[in-house]
């Protein structure tokens, strides 16, 4: 992402508009260069990323005047991991025999998820914004295990949203907001039995 904040300053000399002969007119500008990288600490066997196993990709936060807000839903998905190769193989299924490493299986994926944190780049103080996390959908409780034994566990939908009633005091016109949590996932191995 570029930014350029433009700064100008303009010079009169006299009543004239227009510049005259000897006149010096200066323009400057703040150039910024800014990456976000996800940051994905791997497990040994697993690790955390996006659609199809890409990357993680951020989502969209729509605050509205009020200071009501809800976002997109970021995709993840838990998949296979070679801490070795640093290659990122299938998708964690549960209950069906382990990529990596036969005789095993994943027993189950737990989540857990922070409490989001936001940041103003105005400076607003945001700390004590009620958010509500949406996993697939449905309102979880943050820090707290969200134990699945499904088969299609290793692929889930997060979003946000104020809490009923509440939303964003002091919302700025032209504010810039990020909303960030740490998102865990636990895969649980036990012996595989064929079916």
């Amino acid at each position: 992402m570029l930014s350029v904040a433009v700064l100008t300053g303009l010079f009169a000399f006299g009543a004239s508009a227009n510049p005259s002969a000897g006149d010096i007119d200066t323009t400057s500008a703040t150039l910024t260069w800014e990456a976000k990288v996800p940051t994905v600490v791997n497990g040994e066997w697993i690790t955390i990323t996006g659609q199809n196993g890409g990357a993680l990709v951020d989502a969209g936060l729509t605050i509205n005047p009020d200071g009501s807000f809800t976002s997109e839903n970021v995709l993840v998905e838990v998949r296979y991991y070679d801490s070795d190769t640093n290659e990122v193989g299938l998708p964690v299924v549960v209950g069906t025999e382990s990529a990596a490493s036969s005789g095993v299986a994943p027993e189950s994926i737990t989540y857990r998820v922070d409490v989001p944190a936001f940041v103003s780049e105005k400076g607003v103080d945001l700390s004590n914004v009620d958010v509500s996390v949406f996993k697939d959908g449905t309102v979880v409780k943050t820090n707290s295990a969200l134990k699945s034994t499904a088969s299609d566990a290793w692929k889930t939908e997060w979003k946000i949203a104020n809490a009923p009633g509440t939303g964003m005091d002091n919302v700025i016109a032209g504010d810039v907001i990020t909303a960030t949590t740490v998102l865990r996932a636990d895969v649980e191995f036990a012996a595989y039995t064929t079916p």
